[in-house]
């Protein structure tokens, strides 16, 4: 596994940086984790192609894509379904 700086963790990177921030994104990230324990299977924004060692590793994540979102303001070419204009 890489060497990795602590500074560049999530909790510490994102935000204000105040303490109360660090704290309240950390758990955040711990809940999270707590719920995908209870997912029967985790959808992830790739292709088995691109990250094979990965999925192999971990069989409850499924590869779906990747979905692109190229030229956001006009055609959504990362979604499933084509938006509607009659909602």
């Amino acid at each position: 596994m890489p060497v990795i700086n602590p500074a560049h963790f999530s909790w510490v990177y994102i935000g204000d940086r105040s303490p109360k921030t660090q704290n309240n994104l950390f758990d955040l990230i711990v809940k999270a984790n707590e719920f995908v324990k209870l997912a029967d299977r985790i959808i992830c924004n790739s292709a088995y192609e691109l990250k094979p060692a990965t999925f192999t590793t971990l069989p409850d994540v499924l590869p779906m894509g990747p979905l692109l979102a190229s030229n956001r303001l006009a055609e959504q070419t990362g979604h499933f379904w084509k938006e509607t204009q009659h909602a």
